[in-house]
């Protein structure tokens, strides 16, 4: 009996939490939830999303990169993945919270994604760390911001639009198949897009064409 309410404890103050947030109000969650059964039905269409887009991705990376495994890497990795966050950021609305925006989306089942990033301002510019697979090694390096593969470069920008154009109107008919609407339906886009995308760069590091399970540091000067 202790461990039952120990356990009910843990959920209601999971769930206060989720209210100060902003992500619960009254009895219903404020951004999409897919369970499983609904996403085991989505799961193919993601794949084969991503099949089409790894090309896309590595041809588009290769001649902005050059021959640099590494530079590559950081263009994919992390360059890109902000791109992306920018252009979907201008099609798309955020759920307002005290703290700002805010966007979730959870997929039931989904695989977790393989690499996550942080950043932090520095003297010598904006370093940034992105954490791949299960790292054994660490590898450092930067770029400057006049770079083709810096997120905010217009080469950058128009491959990110083109992967988002060709993800929008699968999300879109799923999201209207799942009867997801305003707020809802946009953190689904957003979370449907980057699942797809952490695919493909799967796709690329079991190719061998990216690093992988590594750190990758790098700080972006010329800011």
């Amino acid at each position: 009996m202790q461990k039952e309410e120990g356990q009910l404890l843990g959920e209601t103050d999971k769930i206060k939490e989720l209210e100060g947030i902003g992500l619960v109000k009254g009895n219903s969650l404020n951004f999409p939830l897919i369970l499983k059964e609904s996403f085991l039905e989505i799961d193919p269409e993601i794949s084969l999303l991503a099949n089409e887009i790894v090309e896309l991705v590595y041809h588009g990376l290769s001649g902005l990169a050059g021959d640099s495994k590494e530079m590559l890497s950081i263009a994919a990795l992390g360059e890109l993945d902000v791109a992306l966050d920018d252009v979907l950021l201008g099609r798309i609305n955020a759920l307002p919270v005290d703290s700002g925006q805010l966007i979730v989306c959870g997929f039931e089942g989904a695989e977790p994604m393989a690499y996550k990033s942080t950043f932090g301002e520095t003297d010598e510019g904006l370093f940034c760390t992105i954490e791949v697979g299960q790292p054994r090694s660490e590898v450092r390096s930067s770029i400057d911001a006049s770079s083709p593969i810096f997120a905010g470069s217009d080469e950058m920008l128009d491959l990110a639009g083109s992967m988002l154009e060709w993800c929008l109107s699968e999300a879109e008919t799923w999201a209207e198949d799942l009867n997801l609407k305003g707020l809802k339906r946009d953190m689904f886009i957003y979370g449907l897009t980057k699942l797809v995308y952490n695919r493909a760069m799967m796709s690329l590091g079991k190719e061998g064409k990216i690093l992988w399970n590594v750190i990758l540091k790098y700080t972006i000067t010329g800011l």
